[in-house]
């Protein structure tokens, strides 16, 4: 949770989420219980467009291609005649 949640307020943020968390653990273990509303709720999954989903894995397949070529092929699209 403590990793997928998008500090806003930075490192700062961070070690104050934490520093509460330790103080109000119990048996020196911090569970999500001790984690604010905000971080728990956050970390649930959420839906995803289609569209979405599609960004994301060609974001994916970009960063690992050499080319735009080769992101094509991977991606089985034609790079000159772009879907509609």
């Amino acid at each position: 949770m403590l990793k997928t949640y998008r500090w806003s307020g930075n490192v700062r943020e961070l070690e104050n989420v934490v520093e509460r968390a330790a103080l109000l653990a119990t048996n020196g273990v911090v569970g999500i219980e001790q984690l604010p509303d905000e971080i728990r709720t956050a970390s649930e999954p959420q839906a995803l467009s289609l569209e979405e989903m599609e960004k994301i894995q060609i974001k994916k397949v970009l960063q690992i291609a050499k080319d735009y070529d080769e992101a094509a092929r991977i991606l089985g699209v034609d790079r000159k005649n772009p879907p509609e």
